[in-house]
């Protein structure tokens, strides 16, 4: 059986403040929203286009939580 790593990177602008909220069972959950950035040529237009697209990001693991909690808010 093979065993392989899931990984993204968002490389962006935080669209908005960290929110983070206990939870019932005691841990923590952080949400935010990173807005990231594309340009490129129309072909048949030939004009500019800027797109922007929201991505939203949520983490139960204690350790990111930490580090929002102390970089970001």
């Amino acid at each position: 059986m093979a065993f392989g790593l899931n990984r993204a990177e968002l490389i962006g602008r935080l669209g908005a403040d960290v929110t983070i909220n206990h939870l019932a069972s005691g841990g923590r959950v952080a949400n935010l929203s990173i807005a990231t950035d594309e340009g490129y040529v129309d072909k048949q237009s030939g004009d500019r286009v800027d797109k922007t697209e929201w991505h939203r990001v949520v983490t139960f693991q204690p350790g990111l939580v930490d580090m929002f909690e102390k970089h970001i808010l």
